[in-house]
Protein backbone atom coordinates (compact mmCIF):
# COMPACT_ATOMS: atom_id res chain seq x y z
CA UNK A 1 0.00 0.00 0.00
CA UNK A 2 2.86 2.36 1.46
CA UNK A 3 4.61 1.72 -2.26
CA UNK A 4 1.66 2.20 -4.55
CA UNK A 5 1.08 5.68 -2.44
CA UNK A 6 4.93 6.48 -3.42
CA UNK A 7 4.29 5.72 -7.00
CA UNK A 8 0.86 7.48 -7.32
CA UNK A 9 2.30 10.77 -5.55
CA UNK A 10 6.29 10.51 -7.88
CA UNK A 11 3.41 10.43 -11.16
CA UNK A 12 1.58 13.61 -9.44
CA UNK A 13 4.66 15.54 -9.41
CA UNK A 14 6.27 14.58 -12.50
CA UNK A 15 3.24 15.44 -14.13
CA UNK A 16 2.81 18.80 -12.64
CA UNK A 17 6.59 19.51 -13.15
CA UNK A 18 5.75 19.07 -16.93
CA UNK A 19 2.77 21.43 -17.27
CA UNK A 20 4.29 24.34 -15.31
CA UNK A 21 6.45 25.37 -17.92
CA UNK A 22 3.69 25.51 -20.24
CA UNK A 23 1.67 27.53 -18.61
CA UNK A 24 4.59 30.05 -18.17
CA UNK A 25 5.55 29.79 -22.29
CA UNK A 26 1.85 30.08 -23.18
CA UNK A 27 1.85 33.46 -20.32
CA UNK A 28 4.89 34.78 -22.07
CA UNK A 29 3.43 34.03 -25.31
CA UNK A 30 0.51 36.31 -24.78
CA UNK A 31 2.13 38.72 -22.94
CA UNK A 32 4.27 39.14 -25.86
CA UNK A 33 1.41 39.68 -28.41
CA UNK A 34 -0.26 42.10 -26.29
CA UNK A 35 3.26 44.07 -26.22
CA UNK A 36 3.80 43.42 -30.09
CA UNK A 37 0.58 44.69 -30.79
CA UNK A 38 0.60 47.89 -28.59
CA UNK A 39 4.08 48.62 -30.02
CA UNK A 40 2.87 48.17 -33.26
CA UNK A 41 0.10 50.72 -32.85
CA UNK A 42 2.67 53.12 -31.11
CA UNK A 43 4.67 52.82 -34.69
CA UNK A 44 1.71 53.50 -37.04
CA UNK A 45 0.77 56.37 -34.82
CA UNK A 46 4.78 57.62 -35.15
CA UNK A 47 5.15 57.51 -31.57
CA UNK A 48 8.30 55.58 -31.72
CA UNK A 49 9.98 56.31 -28.65
CA UNK A 50 7.14 54.29 -26.67
CA UNK A 51 6.61 51.65 -29.15
CA UNK A 52 10.50 50.93 -29.28
CA UNK A 53 10.39 49.75 -26.01
CA UNK A 54 7.01 47.84 -25.81
CA UNK A 55 8.60 45.65 -29.59
CA UNK A 56 11.66 44.72 -27.39
CA UNK A 57 9.89 43.66 -23.99
CA UNK A 58 7.96 41.82 -26.48
CA UNK A 59 10.71 40.31 -28.23
CA UNK A 60 12.23 38.94 -24.54
CA UNK A 61 9.11 37.35 -23.95
CA UNK A 62 8.66 35.59 -27.18
CA UNK A 63 11.67 36.10 -29.68
CA UNK A 64 9.71 35.87 -32.60
CA UNK A 65 11.30 36.82 -35.85
CA UNK A 66 8.27 39.22 -36.92
CA UNK A 67 8.74 41.19 -33.28
CA UNK A 68 12.72 41.13 -33.81
CA UNK A 69 11.89 43.04 -37.95
CA UNK A 70 9.50 45.47 -36.69
CA UNK A 71 12.04 46.61 -33.60
CA UNK A 72 14.26 46.73 -36.01
CA UNK A 73 11.74 48.86 -38.13
CA UNK A 74 11.14 50.89 -35.09
CA UNK A 75 14.81 51.65 -34.12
Amino acid sequence: MHRRLCSLVSVAVLGASLTVPGVSVARDAIMAEALFREGRALMDAGNYDSACPKLAESYSQDPATGTLLALALCE
